[in-house]
């Protein structure tokens, strides 16, 4: 890994690590400070690949920043190492749990139309059950996705600065954790 980009990433690790209360401001502050750092590493990771393909003459198709976050991150870490990650991890398995039931029960939305933010109930059904799924690439697009809905619905502002975010926002906070972790060690 680049040393400025390794310093980067350990320094705002340590930064999302001092988050550490339950107040409001600080699971909202540690989501934030998380994605920067996921944004910069899944950035990178497109990069390497990239560099990766065109040291062997091929050409990959340019990606946007939702399918960076998400399909990008997959295809570079892959399903099974992800997935062996999030079982390996009690703290991350329950957060999957927590997001499943909080869709199940409608407590939040998490797919929104982007020009009128009116909820897609059916792609949050089908969210939850592929995060409930056998199907092992199912369910780390799940968790990828709903990562990048939560990104997306505090970034543009159709989440409320309110105390329930934090039940969003806590298992949000451990997956995207892993993520970097992984991503890190990879890069």
């Amino acid at each position: 890994m680049d040393p400025y980009l390794e310093r980067f990433v350990n320094q705002w690790l340590e930064k999302a690590d001092r988050y550490s209360g339950d107040e409001l401001f600080s699971v909202f502050d540690k989501f934030f400070t998380l994605y920067v750092v996921f944004n910069k590493l899944y950035a990178a990771a497109y990069h390497f690949s990239n560099s990766q393909m065109a040291s062997q003459g091929k050409v990959r198709k340019l990606y946007g920043d939702r399918r960076a976050a998400t399909a990008g991150v997959v295809q570079f870490l892959t399903p099974d190492t992800m997935n062996a990650r999030f079982i390996s991890n009690k703290e991350a398995q329950n957060a999957i749990q927590e997001l499943s039931a909080i869709i199940r029960l409608q407590e939040f939305h998490f797919s929104l139309d982007a020009a009128s933010g009116m909820w897609k109930s059916e792609q949050d059904v089908k969210l939850a059950d592929d995060l409930n799924s056998n199907d092992v690439d199912k369910r780390i697009n799940a968790i990828v996705t709903i990562l990048y809905h939560v990104r997306c619905n505090l970034f543009h502002g159709r989440k409320q600065f309110v105390e329930e975010q934090k039940r969003i926002l806590r298992p949000s906070n451990v997956l995207l954790r892993e993520l970097i972790i992984l991503l890190r060690d990879k890069l």
